[in-house]
């Protein structure tokens, strides 16, 4: 799909779908964007808001997914998830600043979200770290 010529909706589209589990290289879709005279600010602050939604999508997907059904299909240790969701409870929120990382980003969503890491605190460390991560494309685009 041609994401670029459906505007700003598809730069939304691109980058939520960049954020979920089905990895593709979101970074590309903005310097698309900016070769084609897109509005600079409009497109980091489109960028992230779609690839922190992907990001929550698979937050969710996490969530939903930690039920005492799913724990007993795949034999899972009780006592190791309350572990781990006891010390997320308390920090895991900053594992939100590497959600933008490739390879792991996506799945650590999953985890924390399987984890139920508290999502209001998440949702702000998973903002700051993409948009970072925009900005500095965006400012490595332009000083070239």
């Amino acid at each position: 799909m041609d994401y670029i010529n459906l505007g700003y909706i598809g730069i939304f589209l691109a980058t939520f779908i960049a954020a979920t589990l089905l990895p593709a290289p979101s970074e590309l879709i903005l310097i698309v964007a900016f070769e084609n005279n897109f509005n600079v600010y409009l497109v980091i602050l489109i960028a992230t808001l779609g690839n922190v939604l992907g990001s929550l999508t698979n937050y969710y997907i996490g969530y939903f997914s930690n039920s005492e059904k799913l724990i007993k299909k795949f034999n899972l240790n009780q006592t190791k998830i309350d572990a781990w969701t006891l010390k997320s409870k308390k920090y895991g929120f900053w594992l939100g600043l590497l959600a933008w990382l490739p390879f792991i980003g996506d799945p650590l969503m999953a985890i924390v979200g399987f984890l139920k890491v508290k999502i209001l605190p998440l949702t702000l460390t998973v903002t700051l770290g993409k948009l970072t991560r925009y900005i500095i494309v965006t400012i490595i685009y332009f000083s070239i």
